[in-house]
């Protein structure tokens, strides 16, 4: 992933840490069925430091970091949609055209609707398509999505046929 990256990113890659989450399906052998969708992931070491020594200041000790992304990533799997839809939970948007997952972004809900209107866009123009509806996962930051003229519906996803309480937590 490194190699793939190296000229994509306007940081030198001793600086960042790089992981990945496959987004496309993976049949029951363990291998992937045709091409596989990879989400790369990369954050600075300092910033991740950072987060670290503040953990650390408040005694925890974690075993993994995961960004919220990777929440959003496994419960959108669990709501069936149709068309192109853009899901939201938090600051964290999943792109996805039918069933099948296309992209995700992160935005600062500090920009207001500009930020969430420059963010459709740019997912939009990204993938070449034209969001239908937005399905909001979680009442934060979810403010301003409906002043951009789609549809807006607020949902709450069924994991073994009950509702969660919280989303994101059940990814």
């Amino acid at each position: 992933l490194p190699f793939e990256l190296e000229d994509s990113v306007p940081y030198d890659l001793d600086d960042v840490v790089i992981d990945h989450l496959v987004v496309g399906e993976i049949a029951s052998d363990g291998k992937a069925k045709g091409e596989t969708p990879v989400l790369g992931i990369m954050l600075p070491k300092k910033v991740l430091r950072q987060q670290l020594d503040l953990l650390a200041a408040g005694g925890l000790d974690p075993q993994a970091i995961v960004p919220s992304l990777i929440g959003l990533a496994a419960v959108s799997r669990m709501v069936r949609t149709e068309g192109v839809v853009l899901l939201i939970a938090g600051n964290d948007l999943c792109l996805k055209s039918g069933e099948t997952v296309i992209g995700f972004r992160s935005f600062s809900p500090l920009s207001g609707t500009g930020g969430a209107a420059h963010t459709l866009k740019a997912l939009e123009t990204t993938h070449g398509v034209q969001v239908e509806k937005v399905l909001v996962l979680t009442s934060e930051h979810a403010v301003g999505w409906e002043n951009l003229g789609i549809a807006v519906e607020h949902v709450v996803p069924e994991y073994n046929g009950k509702k969660a309480e919280e989303p994101v937590s059940l990814g």
